[in-house]
């Protein structure tokens, strides 16, 4: 996470040079895409290849367990800087 720290710090830097509108609608755009393609992920049916995957091979479940508090852990902070902007 500490990485991931890392760089939602240098977005911010990066951010600091739009107004806030420009900041609203880039963390926007950014948040709904990354929701767009979880929900095509899911729309595909990739997701039953994970279920089986993690049925065959209990180890991965760790794994899978936190690339999904990475992938919330970024829904959030794009959240709270639209928030943050409004």
């Amino acid at each position: 996470m500490d990485r991931l720290n890392l760089v939602f710090s240098y977005y911010d830097n990066w951010l600091t040079h739009f107004s806030q509108t420009d900041q609203i609608i880039i963390s926007s755009l950014i948040l709904i895409f990354i929701v767009a393609q979880l929900f095509l992920f899911i729309k595909k049916g990739r997701w039953i290849f994970l279920i089986l995957v993690i049925i065959l091979l209990p180890g991965t479940w760790p794994l899978f367990k936190s690339l999904a508090k990475v992938i919330w852990f970024v829904i959030k902070f794009f959240i709270t800087r639209i928030q943050g902007n409004i």
